[in-house]
């Protein structure tokens, strides 16, 4: 577990996020809930059911999506 927490600091820092401590804990848990498999990446289906929980709009979605694959 401490494994995934370190690669996603490291994630976070490399994406020069300029997150809290905080934030970095708390969104280091969302991916831990999204990487069901501990492969270190969330995609495909289960991205599409994590992000789905969210309840955001489809079009911030698309957003989001646009700055993940330019």
């Amino acid at each position: 577990m401490r494994f995934a927490d370190t690669t996603t600091d490291a994630l976070l820092d490399q994406n020069n996020l300029n997150l809290s401590a905080d934030e970095k804990r708390y969104y280091g848990q969302l991916f831990q809930q999204a990487d069901t498999e501990r492969l270190g990446v969330v995609t495909g289906e289960i991205a599409v059911r994590f992000f789905e929980k969210t309840k955001v709009a489809p079009n911030v979605l698309g957003e989001v999506r646009r700055h993940i694959y330019p």
